[in-house]
């Protein structure tokens, strides 16, 4: 079966191959101690091959109304409530964002991994992030983000692992683009019938005039 989420770019003037899943969203809970909410958290898993290296990453991206300098924390991975692996931010960029009504501090960091270390997640019951910055800590339950790994598994290193998520995943997606297709059907009858009420108002009060 294709493997239709991740996605390959190719940049032939550096031999650099980039291969990524789509961002996934974590659930913070909606508030942190001393602050609000927050307008996203999100994670991807990140693949880069130039000649002569190789390296898999995990991205992890935050925008808020406040900084909280994710490049000065670090991300503890918890494997089932037994194993913690610490791995140590890099940061792509910080910056600031107009979002029309107002400005908010948007950050970005890396953290190296591996294969071991990504199928420790792919085969993992449950995982928990703990995610730190100069200003806070935050505790995330990600075991939605074990099928992530399981897909990025399948395309990238081995199309025979984790078929059964491959499937289910899948045949989720086509329900939920099937869904949309027919919303966007019930919005368009609903327009048409809007649409001939008026014209046959319109009809109603000419004959009448």
């Amino acid at each position: 079966m294709e493997n239709n989420f991740i996605n390959v770019d190719y940049d032939k003037f550096t031999n650099k191959k980039t291969t990524l899943m789509g961002w996934f969203s974590l659930d913070t809970g909606g508030d942190r101690p001393g602050y609000g909410y927050h307008e996203y958290m999100k994670i991807r898993l990140r693949h880069i091959s130039i000649p002569n290296q190789d390296s898999l990453m995990l991205d992890l991206e935050y925008m808020d109304y406040d900084w909280i300098f994710l490049r000065s924390g670090k991300l503890i991975i918890n494997i089932n409530n037994v194993e913690n692996i610490v791995l140590e931010p890099h940061e792509s960029f910080s910056e600031t964002v107009d979002i029309g009504y107002a400005t908010r501090c948007r950050e970005c960091v890396w953290y190296d991994i591996n294969q071991e270390i990504l199928t420790k997640i792919c085969n993992a019951k449950t995982i928990d992030f703990q995610i730190s910055g100069g200003k806070f800590v935050v505790e995330v339950n990600a075991n939605q983000f074990i099928k992530e790994a399981q897909l990025f598994y399948n395309g990238f290193y081995d199309s025979t692992a984790f078929i059964s998520t491959l499937q289910e995943e899948t045949e989720r997606a086509k329900k939920t683009a099937n869904n949309s297709g027919d919303g966007c059907m019930v919005t368009l009858i609903v327009m048409v019938s809007a649409f001939s009420s008026i014209a046959a108002s319109i009809a109603l009060i000419i004959g009448i005039i």
